[in-house]
């Protein structure tokens, strides 16, 4: 049976030619242990074993884990599942291990947001190298002050330094999507802020942002009255931040002093 490609599940598989560029500018070494997300058909895994590393892939499709699986060597194991049910800190991959995946775009952003987040619980991952539509790549790598810094690159910029290392037009995949793709590379590492509480952080970005061409005065007001007691004049005095500035401008770190600030005050305690 031949393997088609599921536009249900976002499949485009890489051809062999950009596979080569991939891994010239992924360097395994001997002895690297990988975690693949979305094998496929293999060409990146099959190409990756080749340079004696160890391989834990995941693949949602039974017809194509079963297919890889039988034409895998020794050094490359297999598991069917979704990788966003799955603990990746339970998979038992030693540690440390590097990241690399051909992301299905439907759902990119939802693999990397996990991956961040159990990167900052366990500290397990080294680098992943990550294939995402264009455009997200871009929102995913915004630095402060552009039009792509928002919820995706602030979270991104917590847990891991970003930057874009390869374009891939459509014809570099099989079946040819409509969109040009970017592989993304992030180093991992800890946290550059303490953030008191995370989900009330992620609440006060997505506030924000969903507001991002007001002034954070008027963005803010009703998360405040929702969240804390504290008064809008105290906050912005406490934290020195200018209340007339736009999301876009804010940092990390202006941020998570706002965060804080409201966590120091909230309505729950």
């Amino acid at each position: 049976m031949p393997l088609v490609a599921k536009k249900s599940l976002g499949q485009h598989f890489l051809e062999h030619a950009w596979v080569r560029k991939i891994i010239h500018i992924i360097k395994p070494s001997p002895g690297d242990i990988f975690l693949e997300i979305g094998p496929g058909k293999g060409s990146l895994t099959l190409a990756l074993a080749k340079y004696d590393v160890k391989i834990f892939a995941i693949e949602v499709d039974s017809l194509l884990a079963a297919h890889l699986q039988k034409r895998s060597p020794k050094n490359v194991s297999i598991t069917n599942a979704d990788i966003l049910k799955i603990n990746i800190n339970a998979i038992g991959i030693p540690q440390p291990f590097r990241i690399v995946g051909n992301l299905p775009y439907n759902i990119s952003s939802e693999i990397l947001l996990k991956l961040l987040h159990a990167s900052k619980n366990q500290r397990r991952f080294t680098d992943a190298h990550l294939m995402f539509q264009k455009e997200v790549a871009t929102r995913v790598t915004g630095l402060v002050g552009s039009r792509d810094w928002g919820p995706l690159s602030i979270t991104t910029s917590l847990f891991a330094n970003a930057k874009e290392v390869l374009s891939l037009p459509p014809g570099a995949f099989r079946p040819t999507p409509k969109v040009h793709s970017t592989l993304v590379k992030l180093n991992f590492r800890p946290s550059l802020v303490t953030i008191t509480d995370q989900k009330l952080f992620n609440e006060l970005v997505q506030t924000i942002f969903t507001q991002r061409r007001k002034m954070i005065s008027n963005g803010i007001q009703s998360f405040l009255k929702k969240t804390s007691t504290l008064e809008a004049t105290e906050l912005y005095r406490s934290t020195n931040i200018n209340p007339t500035l736009r999301p876009a401008v804010l940092s990390i770190e202006d941020i998570a002093r706002l965060a804080n600030k409201l966590s120091e005050h909230s309505l729950k305690q």
